[in-house]
C-alpha cells in the first residue's frame, strides 16, 4: 500500500493508505497496533480533535468516518461530499469541521448535530485548507498554486500566490495575521 496521509497524538500515530486501511502504530514501543478499516476507498486526509479522542478519515469515496481514537473502534459515517475528500480543517473551538472535495465545495459541517451549515464553492479543488486564527477566514491551497481566502459567509476574499506549482503547504501564524507560504 502507499501511504496517503499521517495525524498523531500523544500515544498514536496514524496512517492512512490508498486501501482506506489506516495503521496505527504506538509512539512508545514503535509497534503496529491494529488497523483501522472502514471501507476500501483511499483515506485522502486524517484530523484529530485536539484532545486525541476523535479521528476523522476522509475518503476518496466522499465519505469522512468518524472513529474513537483511545480504543480505534469505528464510530459512523454521518458526513459525506459529493466528490472526494482532498481536506479538512477544524475552526477555533472544533465546534465546525470543514472538509474539501474534488467537488470543487467547501463543506462546513456543524460537529454537535452533523449536518451542513453551509456550503462555500470554488472554482478551483483545494489540495490543503486551514483556518485563520480566531475564524477570521479560510485559506485554501489550490490545485493552481495560489491561495484562495475566503470569508467563513463563504464569499470569496481574493487569492494569493502567483500561480506556481511548487507550492506545497499553507500554514497560519498562531497569533496576528500572518499566512506562510512553503515552496518546493
Amino acid at each position: 500500500s502507499i501511504l496517503t496521509c499521517v495525524v498523531a497524538n500523544a500515544y498514536y500515530l496514524y496512517a492512512g493508505n490508498n486501501t482506506g486501511t489506516i495503521d496505527v502504530w504506538s509512539l512508545a514501543t514503535c509497534d503496529l497496533i491494529t488497523q483501522l478499516t472502514h471501507k476500501a476507498s483511499r483515506t485522502n486526509c486524517m484530523l484529530l480533535k485536539p484532545k486525541g479522542d476523535i479521528l476523522f478519515s476522509g475518503h476518496e469515496d466522499g465519505s469522512v468516518a468518524i472513529w474513537r481514537a483511545d480504543s480505534n473502534i469505528f464510530l459512523s459515517e454521518h458526513l459525506r461530499q459529493q466528490g472526494a475528500i482532498t481536506a479538512m480543517c477544524f475552526n477555533s473551538n472544533h465546534t465546525m469541521m470543514f472538509t474539501a472535495g474534488k467537488d470543487l465545495q467547501i463543506l462546513v459541517w456543524d460537529l454537535a448535530a452533523f449536518h451542513v451549515r453551509h456550503i462555500i464553492p470554488m472554482l478551483f479543488e483545494a489540495e490543503q485548507i486551514a483556518m485563520a486564527p480566531h475564524d477570521k477566514h479560510l485559506t485554501a491551497r489550490l490545485v493552481t498554486g495560489q491561495v484562495a481566502i475566503y470569508a467563513l459567509s463563504g464569499k470569496n476574499l481574493g487569492y494569493v500566490g502567483n500561480r506556481t506549482p511548487s507550492l506545497r503547504s499553507i500554514a497560519h501564524a498562531t497569533h496576528g495575521e500572518r499566512l506562510y507560504l512553503a515552496y518546493e
